[in-house]
């Protein structure tokens, strides 16, 4: 029951917290590449407007 416990701890913070800049960049990135949009079209702009996009979504709470 302590493995549930703490599992579910791990779990709900992570999906409270927010991510960082760089690793809304890393997300995107991956994103992007499974996508098959690669670098050098111009996907590296594209990860960054997208990294500053998420960071002032709202995060939903009122």
């Amino acid at each position: 029951m302590a493995e549930i416990v703490s599992a579910h701890k791990a779990v709900d913070h992570a999906i409270k917290t927010l991510p960082t800049y760089r690793e809304r960049k890393m997300l995107a990135g991956k994103l992007l590449d499974g996508l098959g949009i690669r670098s050098e079209e111009g996907a590296a702009a594209y990860a960054e407007a997208l990294a500053w996009t998420r960071e002032h979504v709202s995060s939903g709470k009122a």
